[in-house]
């Protein structure tokens, strides 16, 4: 017999694993945002630029799909603000 909070430690698992997601999609943004800022081929900024721009943009999706514990949600604004930053100074609009 399944007891009832199975459920519900499922779904917290589910969760947790969808934060742990987003947090490794903004550490790989913010990295290919470094590269980006980094590099003097025209080229490579570009395409890193919208790799990292993807990944912004699936960041965003998916935070709508998951329950942020405080701490979580204090770590993740920071480093969304920050590839927010590096994004518009590489000239995309956010």
């Amino acid at each position: 017999m399944i007891s009832q909070k199975d459920p519900l430690s499922a779904l917290n698992k589910a969760n947790a694993a969808a934060i742990d997601f987003i947090r490794v999609d903004l550490d790989t943004a913010l990295t290919f945002t470094r590269i980006a800022l980094a590099t003097t081929d025209p080229q490579k900024q570009q395409r890193t630029t919208r790799t990292a721009r993807k990944a912004y943009d699936t960041i965003l999706r998916s935070l709508t799909r998951v329950r942020l514990r405080p701490n979580d949600a204090t770590a993740i604004e920071t480093k969304l603000q920050r590839l927010r930053e590096d994004l518009i100074r590489l000239g995309e609009s956010v």
